[in-house]
């Protein structure tokens, strides 16, 4: 439970670094760096995350009915990663839409919406705090 609690935790930090990304006084190249940077070490914390979290999920299952497994199993995995694109899309958009389309209001829509990516490893890693390692799985 180590290494999936170190890559959520990795996400959380990176993902609010890249929300409040700034260059060396407002340069903007030095800004595009930054988040460059930062977003890299996002994807460390992805890389981990995403099979240790299938396996979990896995796991998680096996208290699941029988004959029901697989279903919950690929809502929670599948079904769960093709919303997050969704969203990922349409968020921005209506951050967009909401605050306006000006220089001040463009920049505060990207970090919003990076920002607001802080949300879900939080709310993860609280539920992962809660469960138990599985001491044998159910077929």
């Amino acid at each position: 439970m180590g290494s999936i609690m170190a890559s959520t935790s990795i996400l959380i930090v990176f993902t609010a670094l890249s929300a409040g990304a700034y260059g060396w006084k407002g340069d903007l190249q030095q800004t595009f760096i930054a988040l460059a940077a930062y977003r890299f070490l996002v994807g460390i914390g992805i890389g981990g995350e995403y099979p240790a979290g299938s396996v979990a999920a896995s796991e998680a299952s096996g208290d699941l009915k029988s004959g029901t497994r697989n279903r919950w199993f690929i809502i929670f995995t599948n079904v769960m990663i093709d919303l997050g694109f969704v969203f990922g899309a349409f968020i921005p958009c209506g951050l967009i839409l909401a605050l306006g389309e000006g220089q001040g209001q463009l920049e505060i829509s990207w970090r919003l919406a990076l920002g607001l990516g802080v949300i879900p490893p939080i709310i993860l890693m609280m539920c992962r705090r809660k469960l138990h390692e599985p001491e044998t799985t159910k077929t």
